[in-house]
């Protein structure tokens, strides 16, 4: 399994946002560009289970499993072996699972060795708001606090716990590499020039993103409900370069 380094250029991950098989499995045949990450969301999975995802491990691109496992230590630890097993090359767990849970997860995946996937930390969900993280946290802490300050807080937790990488908004991705210049981030929130904002409420375009430090950008609708996905993953790389 090849492991891509930070030093790659800026990759494109395609979100494979459906909720039948047989149109993801068209999809995918149909894309050109096979130097993709694809990623598996927790609906997909439900739906169709590992089997699919061995399919898209099979079909040679890069896969990115995301179950966003939070559960306790031995749970998740468990849980991440069963998914490396499955050949993918990246999956996330909440970094509010603390350190313990992290690092039961990490020491967990060592007999893979160099087929391990690499654990992506997720921070703060990018649907959120600052109003509706605000609330949340109230609920929570009785205490309220900025997306920026709390994202930050998870990502130093999870650079303690040597995660592999982190998932955050792009609108933390300066911040973030202020702390940590070479840690690996993978960004959802990507929305192509033109396109809508949808259900996320912290967005950039590939070229902002990139500019601001991401490695990852994760793209869904803008890609997969086009009548040609291939021409718009080739606009992103043309504005990526």
């Amino acid at each position: 399994m090849s492991k891509p380094s930070l030093q790659d250029p800026t990759k494109i991950c395609v979100a494979l946002d459906f909720s039948d098989e047989t149109k993801v499995l068209t999809f995918v045949d149909s894309l050109s560009d096979k130097n993709l990450v694809l990623k598996v969301g927790l609906e997909l999975f439900t739906l169709s289970g590992p089997e699919l995802v061995r399919k898209m491990v099979k079909k040679g691109f890069e896969v990115f499993l995301d179950l966003k496992l939070h559960d306790i230590p031995n749970t998740v630890e468990k849980s991440a072996q069963k998914i490396a097993d499955l050949g993918v090359q990246y999956f996330t767990l909440h970094l509010a699972g603390g350190e313990r849970m992290i690092e039961m997860t990490r020491n967990g995946l060592e007999k893979y060795g160099a087929n391990k996937p690499k654990i992506l930390g997720v921070s703060v969900l990018t649907s959120f708001s600052e109003g509706s993280w605000r609330d949340t946290v109230g609920a929570v802490s009785m205490g309220a606090k900025s997306v920026s300050s709390s994202v930050l807080g998870l990502v130093d937790l999870g650079v303690r716990a040597k995660v592999d990488g982190v998932v955050c908004s792009p609108l933390e991705l300066t911040l973030i590499r202020q702390s940590h210049p070479s840690l690996l981030t993978v960004t959802p929130g990507i929305r192509p020039t033109g396109s809508d904002a949808n259900d996320q409420s912290r967005v950039m375009t590939p070229g902002e993103a990139k500019r601001a430090g991401a490695n990852i950008l994760v793209i869904g609708r803008p890609i997969t409900e086009v009548k040609d996905p291939n021409v718009v993953i080739q606009n992103i790389r043309a504005e990526l370069k």
